[in-house]
């Protein structure tokens, strides 16, 4: 659960990395930031990297609600807007994390994000899958999207990635409604 003060301290830290790494981002900043001190930011997170992995999965469970009734086309452009709209929040922050810390946290968003594509393409195809079934093509599906994305923040984001919305919508999106029609026959 998302307290106003843990949303505070997260746009607190979102403003410093702006301008400059999470590895040159203090406690202390982020406290002056919200007038309060250190003590009361580890009441709420045991450090700024705790508080990283909140700001990062906060925004995705705030997208994920703001487009529930979009279309799947509809998602991938709030979620592209989102990240060109937080470059430098994003690329401040990899630079600054373990890879091995920055791929678990990404897959795991995005196998969340695909659950919920995953539910609105069955609505669109009249299907209904179960549980495990959705999980599986959200496992499947994870690997390549975040290896893309992974390229393309490694590479600073200096241009727009190789593979387009319009990609998406005419090679992806149709290898993705075969495999919910797919596992929905099984």
């Amino acid at each position: 659960m998302a307290t106003n003060k843990n949303v505070e301290l997260a746009e607190a830290l979102r403003n410093a990395l702006q301008n400059k790494p999470l590895s040159k981002i203090t406690v202390q900043e982020i406290a002056q930031a919200c007038s309060i001190n250190r003590q009361t930011f580890y009441y709420h997170f045991k450090d700024v990297y705790y508080l990283t992995e909140f700001l990062f999965k906060n925004d995705v469970n705030i997208l994920i609600e703001k487009t529930r009734d979009f279309s799947t086309e509809e998602k991938i452009q709030v979620f592209y807007k989102y990240i060109l709209d937080n470059k430098n929040v994003i690329l401040n922050t990899i630079n600054s994390i373990d890879p091995d810390l920055l791929n678990t946290n990404l897959y795991s968003e995005v196998k969340y994000v695909l659950i919920s594509a995953i539910k609105s393409r069955e609505k669109v195809l009249n299907i209904e899958l179960d549980e495990d079934k959705v999980e599986l093509i959200a496992e499947i599906c994870k690997y390549p999207i975040v290896g893309k994305c992974l390229e393309w923040f490694k590479s600073g984001m200096t241009s727009l990635p190789d593979f387009s919305i319009d990609d998406f919508y005419t090679k992806v999106l149709p290898v993705f409604d075969q495999m919910i029609i797919g596992y929905a026959k099984k």
